[in-house]
């Protein structure tokens, strides 16, 4: 070969290396969140309404979030959007990622093959799907970063401050179902995305601080391993048995229900008083459901005061005191004083169990009964249910200063955090884009997909330091 010819071939090399370089992905922005303190889990007892005064119907998922306390973050980085076809095709071709897996799960969804990872280019932009926790993990190795914990990326939909009364990364209202008929592309679920995933950072109204698609497209890995149990202090964790492959979709089982009671009991046997105080108020929805306005509210009240005052069924308080039994006498000297306290009656008999377990726990809390960082699970109310569990806190009381990175052998072995709802939820079932819920998560899906979060230089105490996208 001549040397002229030996330099074309070498000029041509360097060509095709510049074109390959210019035709790669652009990274994602990273943005900034500074961290601070905020409410972690769901604070509502039944968040998607399941409850019909049978424990069947609680499940695992939302159980677990139950367990709400503060936790406190220092700054760190996210992508903004989740990772694409595209990006992860370049770690593919360039770096030590293996090519999502093709399976059953993915042709089963009618409709949306196409969309997932191709050698095409039509769907780049679309979150890539179908990916392992490991290759999800092995992708954001070779960006220079790492999958974000539950932590983070729960801070990330609820910002500095955010409360367990939180459900959608943009507040209480509008609920999705309303937001997705008023504007067809503001989260990317139900009617709104017709069963297909959407190009990453399309949704109008799913995004909170330059973060997006938190709550629609496809739902996420996060670092954490998969335990019911994440949020319980060690000493609750203790009294339950080891989390075993059941945790998937059960709590485990106690091993000593009384010390868990004494643990969380305020006051000597005040938690059997709460659960009767549940009870009474249950029997007085179903006594009550013939009545309408405030006709329901007044039976409410005077049937749960009749079995808190132990009123005997021949009772007569409008007869004369002679007349009364000695039982009845103290019953009618106990109702006025009952009436008057501030028992909330529910509004509505298709509301009203639902209602019963709100107000027994918030009761039996202003008493003095349950003490503060204790919670109950999934409306299975204190001593009944034996479903109780001190949160985590930190030395005094303080949020729990994270990352906190549940792992293998505390979490369940195989099983990660998934966090986020996606673009096959439907209407009916809107509750599960809600900011708290955790779902476990073991193999590749078609709805799964993912994002990287990137640690702060050390010592960074803000966001004044620009987002990096190198």
């Amino acid at each position: 070969m001549t040397r002229g010819a030996a330099t074309a071939l070498g000029l041509l090399a360097l060509m095709a290396a510049a074109c390959d370089e210019a035709a790669r992905p652009e990274a994602t922005p990273r943005v900034c969140l500074a961290g601070g303190t905020f409410e972690m889990g769901t604070y509502a007892l039944d968040p998607c309404g399941r409850f019909d005064g049978t424990n069947a119907i609680c499940r695992v998922d939302e159980i677990s979030e139950r367990a709400w306390h503060r936790v406190y973050l220092t700054p760190y980085f996210l992508e903004a959007t989740e990772v694409t076809n595209a990006q992860y095709a370049d770690c593919v071709d360039h770096g030590p990622c293996t090519k999502p897996a093709r399976t059953d799960a993915g042709e089963q969804v009618q409709g949306t093959w196409a969309r997932f990872y191709t050698s095409g280019t039509d769907y780049d932009a679309y979150p890539v799907v179908n990916v392992s926790h490991a290759q999800a993990e092995r992708y954001c190795d070779w960006r220079g970063g790492r999958l974000p914990t539950e932590a983070e990326w729960e801070m990330a939909a609820r910002g500095d401050g955010g409360r367990a009364t939180d459900d959608w990364v943009w507040g209480d209202s509008p609920d999705p179902v309303t937001a997705c008929r008023a504007d067809g592309e503001s989260v990317a679920f139900g009617r709104c995305a017709q069963g297909f995933p959407w190009p990453v950072g399309k949704a109008a109204l799913d995004r909170r601080g330059g973060v997006r698609d938190l709550m629609g497209n496809v739902a996420e890995w996060v670092l954490d391993a998969w335990d019911p149990l994440a949020f319980c202090d060690e000493a609750s964790r203790a009294l339950y048995g080891g989390v075993g492959e059941d945790a998937v979709n059960a709590m485990p089982a106690l091993r000593s229900p009384a010390t868990l009671d004494a643990n969380c009991a305020g006051l000597p046997d005040c938690l059997s008083d709460c659960d009767a105080e549940r009870f009474w108020c249950a029997a007085a929805c179903e006594a009550c459901q013939d009545r309408a306005g405030d006709a329901y509210g007044d039976c409410q009240v005077d049937t749960h005061c009749a079995q808190a005052c132990r009123q005997p069924t021949t009772c007569d308080c409008a007869a004369p005191e002679a007349e009364r039994s000695p039982d009845c006498h103290a019953a009618c000297l106990c109702l006025p004083t009952c009436r008057g306290a501030a028992f909330p009656p529910a509004d509505a008999p298709e509301t009203c169990l639902r209602h019963c377990y709100d107000t027994a726990e918030d009761r039996c809390r202003e008493r003095g009964c349950l003490k503060s960082g204790c919670r109950t699970f999934c409306g299975d109310v204190l001593r009944e249910s034996n479903r109780l569990c001190q949160v985590r806190t930190a030395t005094g009381g303080a949020p729990v200063e994270v990352p906190v990175v549940l792992d293998s052998p505390q979490g369940l072995s195989g099983y990660h955090v998934v966090k986020g709802g996606d673009y096959l939820v439907s209407e009916e079932d809107a509750c599960a884009l809600r900011v708290g819920r955790r779902i476990a998560g073991s193999d590749i899906n078609p709805r799964i997909g993912f994002r990287c979060a990137f640690d702060a230089e050390p010592g960074q105490r803000d966001c004044e330091t620009p987002a990096r996208t190198d």
